[in-house]
């Protein structure tokens, strides 16, 4: 999501993103079915599109990125089972909104950049490094 967002830079891109992942996901079978995959993708991606939309589309940076995958580690915890109670949901939390602002997040936003600098993205403005004089 984050990560597709950042490339792209336009607004739906993360959820598009994480839909046709978690679709993907769906399609090769997992043990979760619509339930823990469709959705919690579609969650994710709508989370993480209100980190951007924060900034109103128009700051792409770590910070901006970091803010997404938090959130969007954050819609996937809100598909927590209902069931669960005390330790446990604090624990999956806590641990949903860590990973989704390193992985989802900074993580995300260095590959974009490392991606970036081999010349791939040149077509997409997040590949055109903007000159400083």
């Amino acid at each position: 999501g984050p990560l597709a967002a950042i490339i792209v830079r336009k607004p739906g891109a993360a959820l598009f993103a994480e839909t046709l992942a978690a679709a993907l996901e769906l399609a090769m079978g997992n043990p979760w079915g619509i339930g823990g995959s469709l959705i919690i993708g579609i969650c994710q991606g709508l989370t993480a599109e209100i980190g951007f939309a924060i900034f109103a589309y128009k700051r792409w940076d770590l910070l901006s990125t970091t803010i997404a995958g938090t959130l969007a580690g954050l819609g996937c915890f809100l598909t927590v089972n209902p069931a669960w109670a005390g330790l446990r949901i604090v624990v999956s939390c806590v641990t949903s909104v860590i990973s989704g602002a390193l992985v989802a997040g900074a993580l995300m936003y260095l590959l974009q950049q490392a991606i970036a600098k081999t010349g791939v993205l040149d077509r997409f403005e997040s590949g055109r490094a903007k000159a400083l004089v």
